[in-house]
């Protein structure tokens, strides 16, 4: 049964994830949405296989035959490998890229928030256990059988964050509406601020040695969004003296964020989650910014305030 209800979650939030990009497309009519019908197998099968590839390739130790790893009802799926295997298949099937990659990007978050609820089912995407009996229970807990004891309920604030980013890319296609690329760039900037911490919780998390690969994926999204951000940015604009300053800043965010994850100790472990946040949440914005400074630039807008 659990696999079951668990894989009619996952077609829901498919299917929703579709019917969000549709609706999105049709609203801000940036193409012909016919090429989206057309597009959505592909970019669905593509992400579906390389979903089960990275989450293979990253636990080929749980599999003793190559029959295993191909038993696709048996679970076990990486959403970074979802997003590759998605713009694998956009970035093939036409040269509308960043359209329908917008598009798919607020159908995709919202299909996040509710395919996230199967992992109620089968028991994934837990935290910590939680020892305090005020707390046992939903939406601040839920039973976890290879425990047998009460782990925070990630899955559930997976969801509701990316709700909450669902409605951030709605404003941002308002807000920047015809510019191509901004509600996607928003999403992985987003959905990685998410991801870092909440990874940093979880208690099934994907590792190489003491590394969570999700968590290294969302990082390394972040800092290549921002990098290529700043060189497009010089590259437009020239160089700003008080480039400097903010890259020092993004620096000592981004080590932060790894020394409150690897070094700073286990009896510390609420400061080390709130210092990892706060080092998210700056790196996030940074890049947000040089994303917004290159948009200026490449409109030939006027300097912002502080410009040399």
């Amino acid at each position: 049964m659990a696999i079951t209800f668990n894989g009619i979650i996952f077609a829901a939030s498919v299917l929703l994830t579709m019917v969000a990009a549709m609706l999105y497309a049709t609203k801000t009519n940036r193409f012909d949405t016919r090429q989206l019908v057309l597009a959505a197998p592909w970019a669905t099968v593509s992400g579906f296989v390389f979903a089960r590839v990275f989450y293979v390739a990253f636990n080929a130790a749980e599999y003793e035959t190559f029959r295993e790893k191909l038993d696709l009802l048996d679970g076990g799926y990486a959403l970074y490998g979802a997003f590759f295997g998605v713009l694998l298949a956009l970035a093939a099937f036409c040269l509308l890229f960043l359209p329908l990659l917008d598009a798919i990007s607020v159908g995709g978050v919202l299909g996040i928030a509710a395919g996230r609820w199967g992992n109620w089912i089968n028991q994934e995407c837990y935290g910590d256990v939680v020892t305090d009996a005020r707390f046992f229970g939903f939406p601040f807990s839920v039973y976890i059988a290879d425990y047998d004891s009460y782990c925070l309920a990630l899955f559930w604030a997976e969801s509701f964050f990316c709700l909450m980013i669902f409605a951030l890319l709605l404003f941002t296609g308002r807000r920047y509406r015809g510019r191509d690329g901004a509600v996607s760039v928003h999403f992985f900037a987003f959905y990685s601020c998410i991801r870092i911490v909440l990874e940093s919780m979880r208690g099934d998390s994907m590792f190489i040695g003491f590394v969570r690969i999700s968590q290294v994926f969302a990082a390394a999204t972040l800092l290549l969004l921002f990098v290529v951000f700043s060189v497009r940015l010089i590259r437009r604009a020239g160089f700003r003296w008080w480039y400097i300053p903010l890259y020092a800043l993004y620096a000592g965010g981004l080590t932060t964020a790894f020394l409150a994850e690897f070094y700073m100790g286990s009896e510390t472990r609420v400061r080390n989650l709130l210092l990892l946040a706060l080092a998210s949440v700056l790196m996030t914005a940074f890049t947000l910014f040089m994303y917004h400074r290159n948009a200026a630039a490449r409109r030939g807008a006027k300097p912002a305030a502080g410009a040399a």
